[in-house]
């Protein structure tokens, strides 16, 4: 259904950027890369350095492991005008996870560490823990603990002991 209904906005809107970016989004999360792909670079086409459309991009970088242009494409979007503190918080959390899948973790501890929004609190407080964890694993241990007693990490606890007690029915 929602398919059906991004195909016919494109089909509307064929010069419409945002289009593109819907279906592109949509496509990336159904998993055709490909599609996704040839959409975000139609979209940047029609509007270039467009923040949704680069962040898009961003995101099929991460998707196929390509953490260098993913770092790029976060990199610009940080730069581009008009981003609410949400959205801006939400990019630096994105970026600091990018640098920490690349290995850079000083620069993804101050990324993550600049960030400033409430919402994303929970997703920098684990990258800060897991980048702990790698270089001092004491320190990440303790950070770990103390993210999964916050509102943040608990849904992570009860998943992880219903896994555990499902493993265990099972057996018996």
């Amino acid at each position: 259904e929602a398919v059906t209904a991004v195909q016919a906005l494109v089909d509307q809107a064929p010069s419409d950027p945002l289009a593109y970016q819907l279906r592109g989004t949509l496509e990336l999360y159904l998993g055709g890369l490909p599609a996704a792909q040839k959409d975000f670079e139609t979209a940047s086409g029609l509007l270039p350095g467009n923040p949704v459309t680069l962040y898009g991009q961003g995101l099929m970088q991460v998707w196929t492991g390509h953490w260098d242009e993913a770092k790029d494409d976060f990199t610009k979007i940080r730069q581009a005008a008009g981003l609410s503190s949400t959205q801006g918080s939400d990019i630096t959390t994105t970026l600091a996870y990018v640098q920490y899948l690349r290995g850079d973790l000083n620069d993804a501890k101050q990324t993550a560490a600049a960030g400033d929004d409430a919402a994303s609190d929970g997703v920098r407080q684990e990258l800060l823990a897991l980048i702990a964890a790698k270089t001092q694993p004491q320190e990440g241990t303790a950070l770990l603990t103390e993210f999964l007693r916050t509102p943040s990490g608990v849904p992570r606890v009860r998943e992880a002991e219903e896994r555990q007690h499902a493993e265990v029915e099972a057996r018996r």
